[in-house]
């Protein structure tokens, strides 16, 4: 049990690391600097001039004491850095983030950035998100501006704790495992006290006072965690040494000792409330009484307390692991674009604007004729009925460039026209090419209809290099447009599959070149490999759920390890009941029949609590792997309870058999 109780240390230290990381990177990014609330400017209907603009957000901040925070970075240094400019003279506090001087450490993939005063914008487009500690002042200074300029303003107020919270649970895979490797401890502390508890009644006899034996409980129980817990923090420092710079290791190191203080706390509060409740008394001993009733129902929510949280962390995981996998083998799958890149956009208002538009579209034309790739799978953007699918698995939307790259069996495309279509897909088609299509193109002249039967066509789902879905329909109708920077519509079709990479480039050079002489430059976020683009989402996507899945594993331990003390207590409790059936001829199953029916139907209850639960405040759950993660809790659940009761009920037998107390 010593042990045991320090490995809890070791585990509660090592998720405050990995809970901090996640707090820190989720607050640098959403509440830079610790700001608490948030507005978006669009100027595309501002007539004022960009010295103007940053001249009057300066004089707003100033007059309200307060600092307003634009992030950005360029298209050149995008995975490099990132820099905040600033509006306003107050003096900056950078909360949760690593600062020297102007120079920003970021935690996020060692990030770096300066703070720059916002005098020195220079490509950097003004409109977008500006950070700021909330202030009604502020908003209505902004507000008011917002009538005069023509800016268009929304201001979004800071968050409440419960929404904070509630978000960092959804998101940060350490955070339930925190809560859990807590609860564990309790439970661990409650299975000592079970243990000790007849040497604590005779403790009592032998004069010792109460308060004394419930002091010496928490300096043992102190002892073994601070233990646990030194150990831990040697590997956790080990860890960042290799992952982080000085400055970071300090930050995360900060919160992590406010954390784990936290946490500490509420695990001597619970052992000191165990001790209390379970306290040592000479009635107890005299009348030869075993408080089994108390030990098992404190046991039993503990149990149950688990099963909740195993739903809620196998649930994500699953479904994380999923997608990580899948992005992993679709990186493998678009070696055949291995130099093609994506652009994506930081300021939709510069671009949506009609000088915007049209310099856009130039870009577009002055691209090498083989360079532009279009894949869309329409469903991924629409959703889609059966009679829109007209029979088909999924409706594809692709150029030539695309069908060249790709090397398909003959006979696999088949031609066909929207005559020859089921009515429902054809007009359902009609409608959705007079809009992606330029007014004065002809439908059945700009487009060539194919049907498609195999299981070698890619078809990209939106954004599908940065998480989407990329599939392999065994059928599908494919629309082909032979030109599409010409045929397409720029702001119904073009800059939106650009924007989530259904539009790409196989000529990186051409359209950085282009870009870099364009008007629209200040406007882009990033120019991304698109395979680099895959793998990196892959593999954030699996380090949160690798983050679940240790939380999972210290929740399904904390199960099996509940119910093993719950049935050790039920069988000690009813000893003697037990040992009379047994020897009047009842079998061992049907000793404990009653009560294990009773938890089996109590768990089921949870686990679909459980699974509710984590489909409304988690962002990674579906119902099938929600059913998955109920599944494998109540297998694990009643496996593990049958066993114990088995094995306890058997033991307790023999000892009553045996006159052994």
């Amino acid at each position: 049990m010593k042990k045991l109780i320090r490995l809890s240390g070791v585990i509660v230290i090592v998720l405050c690391v990995l809970f901090s990381i996640g707090y820190i990177n989720y607050n640098q990014f959403n509440h830079p600097l610790g700001t608490n609330a948030m507005f978006h400017i669009s100027l595309a209907d501002s007539e004022y001039s960009k010295e103007k603009i940053i001249s009057d957000l300066n004089n707003i901040a100033i007059k309200n004491d307060s600092l307003f925070l634009l992030q950005s970075s360029t298209a050149d240094d995008i995975n490099e850095q990132r820099n905040i400019y600033v509006f306003g003279d107050k003096e900056i506090e950078p909360r949760l983030m690593a600062v020297q001087e102007d120079q920003i450490y970021w935690l996020f993939n060692q990030l770096e950035g300066k703070l720059i005063p916002s005098d020195n914008i220079k490509e950097t487009p003004l409109s977008g998100n500006y950070y700021v500690n909330d202030n009604k002042a502020v908003e209505n200074d902004l507000m008011e501006w917002s009538n005069k300029s023509g800016a268009i303003v929304n201001y979004y107020e800071s968050k409440t704790a419960l929404s904070f919270w509630r978000s960092q649970l959804s998101r940060n895979g350490a955070m339930i495992g925190l809560i859990t490797s807590i609860l564990l401890s309790i439970s661990l502390v409650l299975s000592w006290v079970v243990y000790r508890s007849r040497t604590r009644c005779i403790q009592v006899l032998n004069g010792k006072s109460i308060l004394s034996i419930h002091l010496e409980l928490l300096q043992r129980v102190g002892r073994y965690i601070f233990s646990g817990v030194f150990f831990g923090a040697m590997l956790s420092l080990i860890y960042m040494y290799f992952t982080m710079n000085i400055k970071n290791i300090v930050l995360v190191s900060k919160v992590s000792l406010v954390i784990l203080i936290i946490s500490i706390v509420l695990i001597l509060m619970g052992t000191l409330a165990l001790s209390v409740i379970f306290k040592p008394t000479r009635d107890l001993i005299s009348k030869r009484e075993f408080p089994a009733r108390k030990y098992y129902r404190s046991n039993i929510i503990m149990c149950f307390v688990a099963i909740l949280l195993a739903v809620l962390t196998l649930t994500p995981s699953i479904k994380l692991m999923e997608i990580a996998y899948r992005n992993y083998n679709q990186t493998k799958e678009l070696q055949a674009f291995n130099d093609a890149v994506s652009v994506s956009f930081n300021a939709s208002d510069l671009l949506e604007s009609q000088e915007g538009l049209k310099e856009f579209k130039k870009v577009l034309r002055n691209q090498p004729v083989n360079s532009l790739i279009l894949n869309l799978d329409l469903g991924s953007v629409i959703k889609l009925s059966s009679s829109d699918l007209g029979g088909y698995e999924k409706i594809l939307i692709v150029n030539d460039n695309f069908m060249d790259k790709i090397e398909l069996k003959d006979g696999s495309l088949e031609k066909t026209s929207l005559k020859q279509l089921p009515e429902s897909c054809s007009e359902f088609l009609r409608g959705q090419l007079e809009v992606s299509l330029n007014k004065d193109s002809n439908i059945e002249q700009s487009i060539s209809l194919y049907t498609y039967k195999g299981n070698e066509l890619m078809a990209l789902g939106q954004n599908a290099f940065i998480g989407g879905e990329i599939s392999y329909p065994n059928s599908a109708l494919v629309i082909k447009i032979d030109n599409p920077v010409e045929k397409l519509d720029v702001s119904g079709f073009l800059f939106p599959v650009t924007s989530t990479g259904n539009l790409f480039f196989m000529d990186s050079n051409a359209i950085k070149n282009e870009l870099e002489s364009s008007s629209i430059y200040g406007g882009i976020l990033s120019i991304d490999s698109v395979t680099s683009s895959a793998m990196t989402v892959s593999q954030d996507l699996a380090l949160t759920g690798l983050q679940y899945l240790l939380s999972s594993i210290i929740v399904l331990f904390m199960i099996v390890f509940s119910t093993r003390q719950n049935v050790n207590v039920w069988a000690k409790a009813n000893k003697k009941r037990n040992y009379i059936l047994a020897i009047n001829g009842n079998f061992f199953d049907k000793l404990y029949r009653k009560v294990l029916r009773k938890n089996i139907m109590m768990s089921c209850i949870i686990v679909i609590l459980g699974a509710i639960l984590t489909l409304v405040i988690s962002r990674y759950s579906d119902i099938k792997n929600a059913t998955f993660a109920v599944v494998i809790t109540e297998a694990i659940y009643i496996t593990s309870m049958y066993f114990f009761f088995r094995k306890g009920v058997r033991k307790e037998f023999e000892k009553a058999a045996l006159r052994e107390e």
